[in-house]
Order: C-alpha cells, then sequence, then structure tokens
C-alpha cells in the first residue's frame, strides 16, 4: 500500500493559491531519456530526478488547468478569441 505523504506544492504560480494536499506516493522504475531528464532538470532548477519528474508533471497538470480555465471562460461568452488559437 502506498504511503501517503504531506507535502506542499513547489513555487507555486503567481498569484494562485495553493494548498498543502495529502497525496500517494508510490515508487516507479521507468526508461526515461536522460538528455530531456538534463535538460528538465536545468530548466526548472531542481535537484535530484525525482523532483524534476514531479515538478514537471505539476507543470504539465497546471498547463491543462489553465486551458480548461480559458475554455471554460470561452464557453460562458467572456473571452473574444480574436487570434483563433481556443479553437480546438
Amino acid at each position: 500500500m502506498p504511503k501517503k505523504v504531506r507535502y506542499k506544492k513547489l513555487k507555486p504560480a503567481p498569484k494562485m493559491v495553493r494548498e498543502t494536499v495529502v497525496l500517494e506516493r508510490v515508487r516507479k522504475n521507468m526508461d526515461i531519456d536522460v538528455l530531456l531528464l538534463a535538460n528538465a532538470r536545468r530548466a526548472l532548477g531542481t535537484k535530484s530526478d525525482t523532483e524534476t519528474v514531479n515538478r514537471a508533471l505539476a507543470e504539465v497538470a497546471r498547463a491543462d488547468e489553465i486551458v480548461a480555465a480559458f475554455d471554460a471562460l470561452k464557453e460562458a461568452g467572456g473571452l473574444d478569441d480574436v487570434f483563433g488559437h481556443l479553437a480546438h
């Protein structure tokens, strides 16, 4: 059974409130492209492989939340897509 760990998200986005959450952590054995991992570590400024992977996953999830928020705003009629970038 995975261990429950309490942690705070690293470097929250400006003006976004991040709460302390209880998450389940599991150990994974994965084949990862070492060049991509090194590039991600440099870009994120992280110190370990685990921190790099967790931060990268958090950034992808955050980007998805932002896109969903813009989609919801557009659907509600509160956003004009003047550049046509939000059309799927």
